[in-house]
C-alpha cells in the first residue's frame, strides 16, 4: 500500500530533531515511525505520521527543509526468509530498492517494511 512518508533534512547538533518533535506535538501530529541517516554533519529524518501534510507545513512553517515522498508500506510474514523472498521478486523485476526501515504493529500482527524505489508503481504491482 502506498504511504506518505515526510523527510527532513537536518543538521547534526543538539536540540534539531527535538525542535522537529516539538514543531510537529504543537501541530497535533503523532509520528507513527521514525528512522534516522546520519552523515557526518547532516542527517536525514524519515517519518509516517498521522497527517503527512499537515507535518509539512507545520515544519516548513517552522524553517524546516522537508518534503512529503510517496513509499510503500509492504507487510511482512513474521518468519524466516520472509523478506528474502520479497527482495528476491523486485531483484528479479529489475526494480532496485533504495532503502527500507521497519515499523512495527500490535502483537500479533506482521511487521510493515517501509520501502522506497524509483518505480513505485511497478514495486506496488511486484509486491502487491
Amino acid at each position: 500500500m502506498r504511504i506518505t512518508q515526510i523527510s527532513v533534512f537536518l543538521s547534526n547538533s543538539l536540540g534539531r530533531l527535538e525542535s522537529v518533535c516539538k514543531t510537529l506535538a504543537d501541530a497535533a501530529v503523532n509520528i507513527n515511525t521514525i528512522t534516522i541517516l546520519e552523515s557526518g554533519d547532516y542527517g536525514i529524518v524519515r517519518m509516517i505520521v498521522d497527517k503527512p501534510s499537515q507535518a509539512r507545513e507545520a515544519l516548513q512553517a517552522a524553517g524546516f527543509s522537508c518534503k512529503e515522498v510517496e513509499v510503500l508500506a509492504v507487510e511482512v510474514a513474521d518468519e524466516p526468509g520472509a523478506l528474502y523472498k520479497l527482495l528476491e521478486k523486485t531483484k528479479n523485476a529489475g526494480v532496485n530498492l533504495e532503502y527500507m526501515y521497519a515499523m512495527t504493529k500490535p502483537s500479533g500482527q506482521n511487521p510493515l517494511m517501509i520501502m522506497s524505489f524509483k518505480d513505485i508503481a511497478l514495486a506496488e504491482k511486484i509486491l502487491g
